[in-house]
């Protein structure tokens, strides 16, 4: 992991191959550098130069694009990178012809890990890097303070169900026990619920918010040292993010007794 002006970056291994990867310390969005992805895909050096003019001339998928500074075999270099919220719409739009899928199987096969997977990797290597020195966990923890603060001072964004506020701790997050309680629905419910609508996704056995929610405020994840030893994630809930499911759930209520929200 190298640091440079307001980035934090690192090369990191996914399905065998380098990802150059960066983080705005400043925005806390994730960056991976395109030319990477397309070497990790398999792809020619012509389609390369092609999915470059894509990422940058793409209506929607130029809002995303941004030329980094990066390090490089070849030294410091201006890299044409790509917001991870965009990764996937981008792999989504390179088209998996009748042809690819016969001569290039292997190819097929890598792009659609790439699909599913890259994006959530690249977000958790960032996300969990929060050891006592790391320059990006002290703004985080600035941002919860400041969040904190706001939080207090306003009590009208809280949910109304004055429950909610029984269960919050001194960071102002709960556990996903505790919400689930505070709303009254199962555990094993309320974490199936939230899949089904991207909200949380499976890591191995533990539940994980996508980045996004996290950025919005409603969960933080927290680093855990277990009796074995390892770090283990841990996600949390804020009041925004239990008065977010608590809606979330109301809008199910309405839509399944054919009511509008």
């Amino acid at each position: 992991m190298l640091k440079t002006a307001n980035l934090i970056v690192k090369d990191m291994n996914f399905e065998g191959y380098s990802l150059k990867s960066a983080q705005d310390t400043q925005t806390q969005e994730i960056y991976v550098a395109v030319r990477w992805v397309c070497n990790g895909i398999g792809l020619s050096r012509g389609q390369m130069n092609n999915e470059s003019v894509r990422v940058k001339e793409d209506v929607v998928l130029s809002k995303g694009a941004r030329n980094l500074v990066l390090p490089t075999d070849g030294g410091n270099q201006e890299v044409l990178c790509i917001d991870i919220d965009y990764l996937p719409l981008w792999l989504a739009k390179i088209h998996i012809t009748p042809k690819m899928k016969q001569d290039k199987p292997l190819i097929v096969e890598k792009l659609i890990d790439y699909q599913l997977k890259a994006k959530d990797v690249l977000a958790k290597a960032f996300l969990y890097d929060k050891s006592a020195n790391s320059q990006l966990f002290t703004k985080l923890l600035d941002t919860l303070e400041r969040n904190n603060i706001l939080l207090e001072e306003n009590n009208q964004l809280r949910p109304k169900a004055e429950q909610f506020d029984t269960f919050l701790n001194s960071k102002g997050f709960i556990s996903l026990n505790k919400t689930a309680k505070a709303l009254k629905v199962g555990r094993n419910k309320m974490m199936k619920f939230l899949r089904s609508k991207s909200i949380l996704f499976l890591d191995n056995r533990d539940n994980l918010p996508y980045q996004k929610y996290i950025t919005a405020g409603y969960f933080t994840i927290d680093c855990n040292v277990g009796r074995d030893g390892k770090v283990h994630a841990v996600t949390r809930v804020s009041s925004r993010g239990v008065s977010f499911i608590h809606k979330l759930y109301q809008k199910q209520k309405s839509l399944s007794e054919g009511t509008v929200a």
